[in-house]
């Protein structure tokens, strides 16, 4: 927990509502630790393994949802925006790099056939 932060008490209800928001959301455990303010990750651990299915959490209220909305401020949006576009980013480089990784062993591939007399790639300027 940061220094000079109290730890904040949460309904039974307000709990539920933030583990069905991590379990629907897709935002990391970090990511909600921040959306609620629970100061680390840690009080949600703790809830995921006291609330081990989700079908403990279906039972929510509609009233429960709204307190939650409440709690969360519109400045705090874009934060989150930010996290889920880190996010993304950092998705999108693990695929990229994959797909360059890929890329580069059917080249190897096609050098190494090509030196064993076998014809891959198209000669250019060759008639079809």
């Amino acid at each position: 927990m940061r220094k000079g932060t109290t730890p904040q008490q949460f309904t039974e209800e307000e709990k539920k509502a933030i583990l069905y928001d991590y379990f629907t959301s897709g935002l990391s455990q970090r990511a909600i630790a921040y959306k609620y303010k629970l100061g680390d990750r840690s009080m949600l651990s703790n809830w995921l393994r006291k609330y081990r299915s989700e079908e403990k959490l279906l039972p929510l209220s509609a009233k429960g949802l709204k307190n939650m909305a409440k709690r969360i401020s519109k400045e705090e949006a874009p934060e989150l925006q930010l996290a889920q576009y880190k996010k993304e980013l950092a998705d999108l480089r693990a695929e990229l790099y994959s797909k360059d990784m890929q890329l580069k062993a059917l080249n190897a591939l096609i050098d190494v056939a090509e030196e064993h007399g076998v014809k891959v790639r198209k000669n250019s300027g060759a008639k079809q």
